[in-house]
């Protein structure tokens, strides 16, 4: 039996755990027997099974969420009440607020009245990508996802 390293439940040949995430995504439990792990860890102290199989650590990659946010729904709080605040919504914090003081800075050179259409189509974009169960990184903008992703 295989366990989520995120949560520790069982997993049955699932693409993402009912928690969200893909089944070696993170590294709060061992996939191997659920004993729990730290962070750093990159093998299990109970059993010897390795954490790291080629995957991020959890705590540094933003997976689908159960329910998915709706890629419209995210474009929309990028767009109408603050640029950017789509990203926050879903975990890209840092990048969602540094974009914000971005855009505020670039409208006195009048350039920042388009940012918010940027913003609001990088997070569609984003948002699909973990609505098919993709992992996206903190600073990953639209333009980063291959092109055969979407």
């Amino acid at each position: 039996m295989n366990y989520c390293r995120n949560c520790a439940s069982e997993l049955a040949d699932a693409e993402a755990c009912r928690c969200g995430a893909p089944p070696l995504a993170g590294r709060r439990f061992c996939d191997g027997c659920a004993n729990p792990t730290y962070p750093e860890e990159t093998e299990c102290p109970n059993c010897g099974n390795k954490l790291d199989a080629g995957q991020p650590a959890f705590r540094n990659t933003i997976v689908a969420s159960n329910p998915p946010k709706d890629p419209s729904m995210m474009a929309a709080l990028s767009f109408i009440p603050l640029p950017w605040l789509g990203q926050i919504f879903m975990g890209q914090t840092a990048k969602g607020i540094t974009m914000l003081l971005v855009t505020v800075v670039a409208s006195v050179f009048l350039i920042g009245l388009i940012l918010p259409f940027v913003a609001a189509y990088d997070a569609y974009r984003l948002a699909q990508e973990l609505r098919e169960g993709r992992s996206i990184g903190p600073w990953d903008f639209f333009w980063s996802i291959p092109s055969n992703a979407g």
